[in-house]
């Protein structure tokens, strides 16, 4: 639970549906323990009051530090994205009476506010954050990656190893060679 990403909505749960507060994350660190790697988070987000709790929306930055899929080299990676989520209180703000939603008002994805009306955004940061990662990502589009028989980086340097010819196929290139069309 990150300290950066909690905010105390007390005061926004008893103001009308429709309020608006505004909450910035400048370079918050987004570090999980179940993650490689930490995220740095910079952006602004609304927090509104709904009719059931409070609506979180707005555009964030994080950047990702990741490995190239080809090369193995470490970059950075920049990503914007939208925050839409709500977040629903687990007690009455004034009663502090335990609040029961049923089955169809929420589902899995569906956010809480904690007993002391602290909204917690790092899970959905993180998961957000989970949702940009590439699943193969590259330092380029144009990345040659490395090679496969000395391991050399061939975005850095080339190298004079052969290209690996699988022994199973050598009677079909003697035919494709003899025929000239294939060499």
């Amino acid at each position: 639970m990150e300290l950066d990403f909690q905010i105390n909505v007390s005061q926004l749960l008893k103001t009308n549906v429709g309020s608006v507060k505004k909450f910035g994350l400048d370079q918050a660190i987004l570090d999980l323990e179940d993650e490689d790697n930490a995220s740095k988070i910079d952006g602004e987000v609304l927090l509104t009051r709904t009719d059931r709790g409070v609506w979180v929306s707005g555009i964030v930055e994080i950047y990702i530090s990741l490995e190239c899929s080809r090369c193995l080299v470490h970059y950075s990676s920049l990503n914007k994205i939208a925050i839409d989520d709500e977040f629903l209180p687990s007690v009455d703000i004034n009663s502090g009476a335990k609040l029961r939603y049923a089955d169809t008002e929420i589902n899995q994805d569906t956010y809480s506010i904690d007993a002391h009306h602290v909204l917690d955004l790092s899970e959905a940061l993180r998961q957000y954050r989970l949702s940009t990662m590439p699943i193969a990502p590259l330092c380029r589009v144009d990345c040659k990656g490395i090679c496969t028989e000395c391991g050399i980086d061939l975005n850095v340097s080339s190298c004079s190893c052969e290209p690996y010819q699988d022994q199973r196929w050598a009677k079909l290139r003697e035919l494709l060679n003899t025929n000239g069309t294939i060499t």
